[in-house]
């Protein structure tokens, strides 16, 4: 009998210490993706939610590069990043053993990103590209002063605007608006290539911080 209750137990054990676990990721557009990977880990692969028929692998034990992403830390302590999550991470990221069984998945949804800034009169505004490329960035204002669009695939377009004229300025992780004023107040949009939003912030002037 006691023979009897010891196998079911480790039995038990057994079916535990293999069982899947499911976890589900928020992230903001921009905001950093950390997944543990324990000893047993041998290979990350992505399946992407846009389309699930196709799967990415982005890191195997045995090579020393990641095809995507990067690996830090060693062991028990060891860890894969991607630094800036777009919409294309969006999807299911499984880890598998040296069998190839599955050890645990990670969902990842993404969202826009919500900034509020405050800026004094003459200082510039920066909007993060969050991870997009520039050439597929496109950024609107929406206030009381106007409805106007600043900067499209990447390239500024206010030249036609008198009051945005040699003020927007374009840079490999940023879109910057020189030389603020009350009629900047409002709220810019950042887009990416399919016309998805990426970020909306919202800017007031202060006298102070």
């Amino acid at each position: 009998m006691m023979w009897s209750v010891v196998m079911l137990l480790a039995t038990a054990l057994g079916v535990d210490s293999y069982a899947v676990h499911d976890l589900h990721e928020r992230l903001a557009h921009g905001q950093q993706l950390k997944i543990y990977l324990p000893k047993s880990a041998e290979k990350l692969e992505f399946i992407s939610a846009e389309d699930p028929r196709k799967i990415f692998m982005y890191w195997e034990h045995s090579r020393l590069r990641t095809n995507k992403g990067r690996v830090s830390g060693t062991g028990s302590d060891r860890r894969w990043y991607i630094d800036k999550v777009t919409y294309e991470d969006e999807g299911t990221y499984i880890q598998r053993d040296f069998w190839n069984k599955d050890i645990a998945s990670v969902k990842v949804a993404v969202t826009p990103r919500h900034n509020n800034v405050k800026r004094v009169a003459g200082e510039s505004l920066l909007i993060s590209l969050e991870g997009i490329d520039l050439a597929d960035a496109g950024l609107s204002f929406s206030g009381e002063a106007a409805n106007v669009t600043l900067v499209r695939d990447g390239a500024p377009v206010s030249q036609d605007l008198p009051n945005y004229w040699d003020r927007v300025q374009t840079h490999s992780i940023n879109i910057e608006i020189r030389n603020v004023n009350y009629s900047d107040e409002g709220h810019y949009t950042l887009r990416d290539r399919r016309d998805r939003m990426v970020s909306i912030t919202r800017m007031d002037l202060t006298g102070f911080y």
